[in-house]
């Protein structure tokens, strides 16, 4: 089990400092009340993704088990609807956030819009949350297996990331979280995804 379990530990820690450092590097670089803007918006897009996966969380025992017994097309049946329905809460949850705050802007209500990142950053967020939920699916996927083909995907995203922020935080929230979605959409799917092959060939047996 250890070498399943540091593999773990290293990609949930890659992803710990991914999403955990944008707040205080822009604290640093653009002052406390954008800090304050952006950490909210991280927190609300957060909230949503945690909610959009726990239908996933939920089958992970259901899906170890078809893969014990060999049951591949009732795994693959499961994952599929799993996945859609956490990918699709989540897409519609952050189009309601923007709805919401472009909204409020019409509306005159500023002072409640502000509280959160302008609405091209809320964008970025968003996309960040909705790709992220299914990476996270492929990835439970993969991991029902008892393997961890993530840690390399985790570690250079992470790196990429931080690097990004670090300086893109010096100008503005815009650049950082655009930095951030594009990692994630370019970087991260892609390479999930085509890993991910290597565990669905149809009948969900990882290839030989």
């Amino acid at each position: 089990m250890f070498p399943f379990q540091w593999r773990i530990a290293v990609s949930w820690i890659s992803g710990y400092l991914m999403f955990q450092l944008f707040t205080p590097l822009v604290f640093v670089n653009l002052g406390e009340v954008a800090a304050g803007r952006l950490g909210m918006s991280l927190a609300i897009f957060a909230a949503l993704q945690s909610v959009g996966v726990s239908w996933i969380n939920a089958k992970i025992p259901v899906l170890t088990t078809h893969i014990a017994r060999g049951e591949h097309g009732a795994l693959n049946r499961i994952f599929r609807q799993v996945l859609s329905r956490s990918a699709g809460f989540t897409t519609v949850a952050c189009l309601v956030v923007l709805a919401a705050v472009h909204c409020l802007g019409a509306l005159g209500w500023g002072h409640l819009a502000n509280r959160v990142a302008d609405l091209p950053t809320l964008a970025c967020i968003a996309v960040t949350a909705a790709v992220n939920t299914v990476v996270y699916g492929a990835a439970s996927y993969m991991r029902a297996h008892r393997v961890e083909p993530m840690l390399t995907v985790s570690v250079v995203a992470a790196g990429l990331t931080l690097t990004a922020a670090y300086f893109a935080s010096r100008h503005g929230m815009f650049p950082t979280m655009l930095l951030q979605a594009m990692i994630t959409v370019f970087v991260c799917l892609p390479w999930t995804l085509f890993l991910f092959r290597n565990f669905h060939h149809g009948d969900g047996k990882p290839a030989p």
